[in-house]
């Protein structure tokens, strides 16, 4: 476990999509690159409770808090708030004085990399190897139910994102180029996808099917995965500018696509 001490100063390390287990038994996602030195910009997204569940880790199982990435559902999760200068909104935080754990998504690769547990990490590891034989990619994490080692061999997704830029160009690219390896959604599949999301945005189904991309969303050898990309530079919240709210606006765009015809 992390001391508080050695989790301050290791504060500048925290990235998007690391996980941090809470003393009340919850595991919470941190949310974005900027923290300050009191608190983490993230959410709560499961709760150990008694029960058998989907989300288990030997005897220890949870419940999945967060559903949907619905706006109101995601700020419900967590009953630490704060208003944030720098974005002049109340935010979902995670007081550093409640964190007892951290996980790094890189540094679940290189557990993968010397020990696979299951069909599940072992299928991770494939899509791991396949990456980085294709792109060198050292910037490379698993996150999601993986990542603190609560997933269904059955059910659960694989979720990657990649940090540094550099990095993340030639992960897409490597994806774009191997529709073999990294297969797109497709028939019935695609549809609830499409469905799903549409109504989660509020994006049209046309939208969304025109958006779709492989190197963000897939199949591999028969499972779903997940990647989200991020510059890989940790900020401080405290010292940045502040904004004020003024209003709203509405804009009407045409993609440059129709522009071109």
């Amino acid at each position: 476990m992390v001391g508080l001490r050695e989790l301050i100063s290791s504060l500048r390390e925290l990235l998007d999509h690391f996980y941090l287990l809470i003393d009340n038994g919850c595991l919470a996602v941190v949310v974005g690159n900027m923290h300050s030195s009191s608190y983490i910009i993230g959410y709560i997204k499961y709760c150990r409770v008694e029960e058998t569940t989907q989300w288990c880790r030997g005897f220890e199982c949870y419940e999945r808090i967060v559903k949907n990435y619905d706006v109101d559902e995601v700020h419900g999760s967590t009953h630490w708030k704060t208003y944030v200068p720098c974005y002049d909104q109340v935010i979902p935080v995670i007081p550093i004085s409640r964190i007892i754990h951290v996980y790094d998504p890189r540094d679940r690769v290189v557990e993968l990399l010397n020990r696979v547990n299951d069909r599940l990490e072992y299928l991770a590891l494939n899509m791991v190897l396949e990456i980085v034989h294709g792109t060198n990619a050292r910037g490379l994490g698993i996150t999601g139910s993986l990542l603190p080692r609560i997933h269904s061999v059955e059910y659960s997704d694989i979720d990657f994102i990649v940090y540094g830029w550099r990095d993340s160009i030639n992960v897409i690219e490597f994806i774009d180029e191997n529709p073999s390896i990294f297969k797109g959604f497709e028939g019935n599949r695609f549809r609830e996808w499409v469905s799903r999301v549409a109504k989660a945005t509020g994006l049209s189904m046309n939208d969304i099917r025109y958006y779709y991309r492989r190197w963000r969303r897939g199949l591999f050898r028969g499972r779903e995965y997940s990647l989200i990309y991020n510059d890989g530079l940790p900020r401080i919240l405290d010292n940045c500018i502040p904004w004020i709210t003024l209003g709203s606006i509405e804009l009407r765009l045409r993609s440059m696509a129709v522009l071109m015809l």
